[in-house]
C-alpha cells in the first residue's frame, strides 16, 4: 500500500492552480477522485464507474466528462477509457511528486 499525505497533497493542489487555474467542475472531480484513492488506499491505478463519479462529484456525464479531460490535460490524472462501457481506469498523478511545491 502507498502512504500519501492527504494534507500535502492537497496543499500542492492549491499552489498548482493558484499558477494554472481550472474549473470549478474539474476541482471538484479532483476532490472526489482524492476520496476514492483514499478510500482505496492509494492505488496508482483504479477503476471507477462513471455513475459513481456522477453521484459523489455532483456533475452530470458531460460536464464531467470535461471535467475528466481537464485534469488529464494540466496532468493530474492519465484515463484509460475502456471501449464499450461506462467504466474508466485513472491513474492518479501525485501532485507533491509532480511539483515539489511542498
Amino acid at each position: 500500500m502507498n502512504t500519501i499525505n492527504y494534507l500535502k497533497q492537497i496543499n500542492a493542489f492549491h499552489l498548482k492552480i493558484d499558477l494554472e487555474p481550472i474549473s470549478v467542475n474539474a476541482r471538484s472531480l479532483w476532490f472526489t477522485l482524492m476520496d476514492i484513492n483514499n478510500r482505496l488506499g492509494w492505488k496508482e491505478k483504479f477503476t471507477v464507474a462513471m455513475s459513481t463519479l456522477i453521484a459523489k462529484a455532483g456533475l452530470a456525464e458531460t460536464p464531467l466528462r470535461r471535467a475528466r479531460n481537464e485534469l488529464a490535460d494540466n496532468g493530474f490524472i492519465h484515463v484509460h477509457p475502456e471501449p464499450g462501457i461506462k467504466l474508466q481506469r485513472t491513474t492518479w498523478s501525485a501532485c507533491m511528486k509532480m511539483w515539489r511545491a511542498i
